[in-house]
């Protein structure tokens, strides 16, 4: 198949949204992969038995696979809840004899069946991530130690977790990398793959231009505004497959104008209007054809000289061949040169 190879070029390329999201997938992954992957082959394969005191004293790292016993009290504890709905519940653990106390997040969102007592449980140690947490842990040390208990907010213990297993971890950090560097992959081809090719017979010079479905990709000039007449600004700026219009000018001139309005959150931020004006002076070659991508786009590319009198680039394409055509036959009526050679 002809131009196969810029054809796949193309597909690949148009591609980069779907790269930026792989990106960062693939980084979040490997990550969290590692991670769980050092954890993983950090732990022995049974939970190390670590008393309370232990715990409290600083004594036990984090992320350890551990097993502990003392008296469960379920109404002691602490619930987070998102929006009204509860997430985890936690309860404490104490010593009694020695006078400790760690906190337990429990692995179920119930505690109503449970009654306090002697417990022995294995878990996961752990620093409280949500700031809330841990603020009102340190709240409670104060509490604690007038009722004769040392509690820490610096650790606490997920009940019932266990490490991961290394090889699912291993084969997790492998494939997030294939996923990133796959990514990174598509993020060097290029974003858009032009290729000449005969323009579309026929065509007719329309008086308003192609208003719809037109893409350009180019630096443009920012325009100070557009009403009663076009004044022109200093800036350019690049658009790749943005929204235009072609608008017939006098005097043999063509624009390709772009009506750029940013929202964030559904709010209008900035509402600017951008342009470039053709003219058979200006223009060093207009060549007609196609953007290869998994649906080919006819287009037009135009070497012009405008910004600081270095040639560059500027691609108008269209959503059906026949627009193309139309927009051709516009230019010669303009006097513009059109270059014919290409492929089929």
């Amino acid at each position: 198949m002809e131009n196969s190879w810029l054809r796949w070029k193309g597909r690949i390329g148009s591609l980069k949204v779907v790269a930026l999201l792989g990106i960062i997938l693939g980084l979040s992954g490997l990550v969290w992969s590692a991670l769980e992957l050092n954890t993983a082959r950090s732990n022995p394969s049974e939970p190390q038995p670590v008393t309370l005191a232990q715990l409290v004293n600083g004594e036990v790292d984090r992320s350890s696979y551990v097993a502990v016993e003392g008296y469960a009290v379920y109404q002691s504890g602490y619930e987070e809840t998102d929006h009204g709905i509860r997430t985890a519940v936690y309860y404490y653990l104490l010593d009694i004899n020695e006078g400790y106390a760690v906190l337990i997040k429990a692995d179920g969102m119930n505690l109503d069946g449970r009654a306090d007592g002697p417990i022995s449980l294995t878990g996961m140690t752990t620093f409280p991530s949500s700031s809330g947490l841990y603020a009102i842990i340190s709240e409670d040390v104060e509490y604690f130690a007038d009722m004769g208990f040392r509690i820490t907010p610096d650790i606490y213990i997920r009940e019932n977790a266990r490490p991961s297993s290394v090889w699912v971890m291993a084969l997790l950090v492998v494939a997030s990398s294939a996923v990133g560097l796959a990514s990174v992959a598509i993020m060097a081809f290029p974003s858009l793959v032009f290729v000449p090719a005969e323009a579309q017979p026929g065509g007719v010079a329309e008086q308003w231009g192609v208003k719809q479905g037109v893409r350009a990709t180019g630096r443009f000039q920012k325009l100070k505004k557009v009403r009663p007449s076009v004044e022109v600004g200093r800036r350019w700026r690049k658009f790749t497959t943005a929204v235009a219009n072609v608008i017939p000018l006098e005097n043999q001139r063509v624009m390709i104008y772009i009506h750029h309005i940013f929202r964030y959150s559904g709010i209008k931020v900035s509402d600017t209007h951008w342009g470039v004006t053709f003219d058979p002076t200006n223009v060093v070659s207009v060549q007609p054809g196609k953007i290869l991508r998994f649906r080919d786009r006819w287009a037009v590319r135009f070497v012009h000289r405008q910004r600081r009198d270095r040639p560059e680039e500027l691609i108008v394409s269209f959503a059906r061949p026949e627009d193309q055509a139309d927009f051709v036959a516009l230019l010669r009526g303009a006097d513009f040169t059109i270059d014919d050679v290409g492929i089929a």
